[in-house]
This record gives C-alpha cells, sequence and structure tokens, in this order.
C-alpha cells in the first residue's frame, strides 16, 4: 500500500486565519470601547450624580439650619407676649378666656423657642388653639420678635346660651351663631345678659365644636330678629321645644306671658304673616300697653294670624297703619 504524504499546512491559510481572530478581537475591542461621544455622556452623567448628591444634601440640611438660626435669633430671656389680632370687643371683657389661650400658646411654644425645632412650636400650638374651637378659621401663628407671638384668624361669635344637661347637672351652655357648642357653660339663669334658649330636642350638650341642631338655630336667628327692639329686654327665654310643630312653633316667654311667634325668621311660611308684620304687631303692643308682663299675665300673644290675637278672649287690631 503507497504511504500517503504528510499533508502540509498552507503558510497562506494560517496567515490568513490569524488575521481573521485578530480582526474579530479588534471588532469586540472596538463595541466594549465607548467613543468619544459615549465618554462624553458618562462624564457628564457622573458630574450630574455628583450635583445631585450635593443639591439632597444642601437640601435636607438647609431647614435645619435656618430653624437654628430662628432659634439663635429669637433668644431671649423674657416672658412671651401672645397678640391676638383682631381680637373681638368680648374676648376682652375680662382676662379669663384670653389667659387660657395665652397659656395654651406658651406652654407648647415654650419647650421649642430655644431650640432647632422652634417651627414644631408653632405647629402644634396651632393645633392646639384650633382644638379650643374659638375660631372659625386659625390663619396662621407667627413670632413678631424674640418676645412676641401673633395669632392671626377669624374668631366665632357667641349668640345665645342653650338650656342642658352637662354630667348630670342643669347648664346654660354657650353656642356661636352657627349653633355650635362653645367651651363654656354658665349656671342655669346666671347668664343673664345673653338670650337663653330652651327646649331643645338635644337635651344633652354635645360636645364642644359639635353643630347642636336645627332648632337652635332657629332660636338664634329668632334672637337676631327682634334684639334691636326695645320690648326684647322682657324676653326671658326663646322656647324652641315646638320648633317642628306646624300648629306651635318657637315661642316667647317673658315672666308671665308667652308670645307665639312660629316659623323661625329664616324658614318663613305662607300660613304665617311675615317677620316683619309680626315686629310691627309687637311693636304696637309695647306702644300701647308697655310692659307684657303687665297685661297679658299667664296669657298668650299670637303673632302669626293677621291680627294680634291675646288669649283667651282678647283680639288687638294693629291700628299702627
Amino acid at each position: 500500500m503507497a504511504k500517503r504524504a504528510p499533508s502540509k499546512r498552507s503558510k497562506t491559510s494560517g496567515r490568513r486565519k490569524t488575521a481573521s481572530g485578530t480582526s474579530r478581537l479588534e471588532a469586540i475591542k472596538e463595541t466594549l470601547t465607548p467613543g468619544p461621544a459615549t465618554k462624553t455622556a458618562i462624564r457628564i452623567t457622573g458630574w450630574l450624580a455628583l450635583a445631585a448628591g450635593v443639591t439632597t444634601g444642601l437640601v435636607m440640611g438647609i431647614p435645619e439650619l435656618e430653624q437654628r438660626a430662628v432659634a439663635r435669633d429669637l433668644q431671649s430671656t423674657n416672658d412671651l407676649t401672645i397678640e391676638f389680632q383682631n381680637a373681638p370687643d368680648w374676648f376682652r371683657i375680662d382676662r379669663t378666656l384670653p389667659r387660657e389661650l395665652e397659656g395654651i400658646v406658651i406652654n407648647t411654644v415654650g419647650d421649642h423657642r430655644r431650640s432647632a425645632r422652634i417651627r414644631e412650636g408653632l405647629i402644634e400650638a396651632h393645633a392646639a388653639l384650633e382644638a379650643t374651637h374659638w375660631f372659625e378659621s386659625l390663619d396662621q401663628l407667627r413670632w413678631i420678635d424674640a418676645d412676641t407671638i401673633r395669632v392671626e384668624g377669624r374668631w366665632v361669635r357667641p349668640a345665645a346660651v342653650v338650656y342642658a344637661k352637662i354630667d348630670g347637672e342643669n347648664k346654660d351652655v354657650l353656642v356661636d351663631v352657627r349653633g355650635h357648642r362653645l367651651a363654656y357653660a354658665f349656671e342655669a339663669g346666671s347668664a343673664r345678659d345673653l338670650p337663653r334658649i330652651k327646649g331643645a330636642d338635644r337635651s344633652l350638650a354635645p360636645p364642644v365644636g359639635d353643630f347642636w341642631g336645627d332648632d337652635v338655630v332657629a332660636g338664634i336667628a329668632l334672637n337676631d330678629a327682634i334684639s334691636d327692639r326695645g320690648w326684647s329686654e322682657q324676653i326671658q327665654l326663646i322656647d324652641v321645644s315646638n320648633h317642628g310643630n306646624s300648629k306651635r312653633g318657637l315661642v316667647l316667654r317673658t315672666n308671665g306671658c308667652s308670645i307665639i311667634w312660629g316659623r323661625s325668621p329664616d324658614d318663613p311660611s305662607p300660613s304665617e304673616v311675615p317677620t316683619a308684620q309680626k315686629l310691627e304687631y309687637l311693636d304696637y303692643y309695647a306702644r300701647e300697653f308697655g310692659d307684657f308682663e303687665e297685661h297679658c299675665a299667664g296669657g298668650e300673644l299670637d303673632a302669626r294670624p293677621d291680627m294680634l290675637i291675646q288669649s283667651p278672649n282678647s283680639m288687638i287690631r294693629d291700628r299702627s297703619r
């Protein structure tokens, strides 16, 4: 058998394969190596990341630095003064309520006055004042100087007292013009300068700040309607126990006379004369007879029909027109 001569690898072929392998490596290298544009983008991204980190640190640090600066600027050994901006006259009648609200602010802010949490003190005082329900809206508390905080907001307007029970005791409980209960209560019959409402459906006083009821609002509206009349001083209370009863409605009571008013002034009915006519009837009666108690003792005046009727047997026409 003839022997096959060993084949000789072509040098040219080897060089071709080597060149081909080198080309692939260079291609891979070029693929993995960023070009000039990519390098620029990477550098920009790095700088942006660094800038973002620095900015985040500053944003997180500045509020605390500001609060520390405020605390430093407001350091004082003097007592705090609390200013209640646009406080109504009733608020200044005596110092009881001002001292109470001042104490709330001073006690709340005092712990933070010389610390970096000075703003938190104002926030906590704001919440504490809102919880007293003496403000319809509380806008802000702010430092005026190192010793003074100003309270800015809209105050409630006390309107009347409502006869009700608190902890089993009969009290006259203060309400505002919206019919919301306020924090003060008096011995029954002792708040003589305030209109008195009796017979509310809700005989137990609601929590402070809660709406009492439509009957109480109706009583407040009736008091507003008669408050500028001279004879209104004779009215001892507004009875709202029949507020929902169309046959009777609201009743004004003096010591010895009941005046059937009917529907609330803010909820009129075609079956009754208008509020203005009812007022004219009672104005006429006061001019002619002066005292409800003396001439209507034990009886009633009905202001709802086309003429003022006094029970049990008399009819009083309005001769004022």
